[in-house]
């Protein structure tokens, strides 16, 4: 049998990592957490989840899944010890390194469209929303938060303008409150809620993600404990090279694209039309840490003091 150049490569990263093991007098199974949030950005970590592929990859170590609701969630949890490996939005990482947190950001995972959608009658712009509306996103610093003050500061002329407005929403509650005429009438979403909530009587597009950012960037990157990739670099080397084989099996092979559809409670049919729309891609390229990085220390989102 051929064998790909791939599986070739993650085969010798393998031995390479057993062989590690053996040499540093590691205990026999090393434990590995990985913390995973919402949504069909993270379909690359769910099919690795789902196929158990890594657990293949790395038979010398305790594969542990962990769903958390948030950055600010995995933050804490990589702090206490109980995460190694966290996948999240970039303007998180940045603030975790920025507070000292001791992480590298090692992979990218998932570019989305994002927007922020009102069902405020007469909201037409982002000048509208000044004055009592409320705006739900997942948590002050996700990126969501970010991209909402970089079009402020475009716009308005003031990056923080809408800070006192924010409401912390998980993306299913924030779309049920458009939805029964609560305070918050907009919210800024991600995929698959962002076209749902584009359905709903009355609702309209007010900034997209790219608009706010100006080009592409990673929605989701990959993020793992210094102190972990020190010990077990080649572990993480396996995951790469698995979530790049996750994605290409997404593309490629439609059972994998109904248990993803199944997983996310979606039809397969919605979840297809959701990975063809433009700006949908899964890429393990970083994009827009640098940007990110000097818009958040100008508007005093960061010192400025960690990089």
């Amino acid at each position: 049998m051929i064998r790909s150049p791939r599986a070739v490569m993650i085969s010798v990263l393998c031995a390479l990592v057993l062989q590690g093991l053996s040499a540093s007098g590691e205990r026999e199974q090393p434990r590995l957490r990985i913390a995973e949030q919402y949504g069909i950005a993270y379909a690359p970590v769910t099919v690795l989840r789902q196929e158990q592929t890594l657990e293949e990859a790395l038979p010398g170590y305790d594969i542990g899944w962990i769903r958390l609701a948030n950055a600010a969630a995995i933050r804490e949890a990589m702090l206490a010890g109980r995460v190694d490996i966290g996948f999240m939005g970039v303007p998180p990482y940045l603030i975790g390194r920025d507070r000292g947190m001791a992480w590298h950001a090692f992979t990218g995972l998932a570019e989305t469209p994002l927007g922020l959608v009102t069902v405020e009658p007469g909201v037409a712009s982002l000048k509208d929303l000044v004055g009592p509306y409320r705006i739900a996103l997942p948590q002050p610093g996700s990126i969501q938060h970010i991209l909402l003050a970089m079009a402020a500061e475009r716009d308005l002329g003031d990056a923080t303008v809408f800070d006192g407005r924010l409401v912390t929403m998980a993306h299913p509650d924030a779309m049920q409150a458009l939805t029964t005429g609560s305070e918050v009438r907009s919210h800024f979403a991600s995929q698959p809620y962002l076209s749902r909530e584009l359905d709903l009587p009355g609702a309209r597009l007010l900034l997209s993600g790219s608009d706010a950012f100006g080009g592409r960037f990673s929605f989701i990157i990959g993020v793992v404990s210094e102190d972990f990739l020190e010990r077990h670099g080649g572990a993480v080397a396996v995951l790469t090279a698995r979530i790049e084989e996750a994605i290409e099996r997404i593309a490629g092979n439609r059972d994998v694209r109904v248990r993803l559809a199944q997983a996310y409670a979606l039809e397969i049919d919605e979840f297809e039309e959701l990975l063809a729309m433009p700006g949908m891609r899964y890429d393990t390229t970083i994009r827009g840490v640098d940007r990110f990085r000097e818009f958040m220390v100008r508007a005093g989102y960061l010192t400025g003091d960690a990089r």
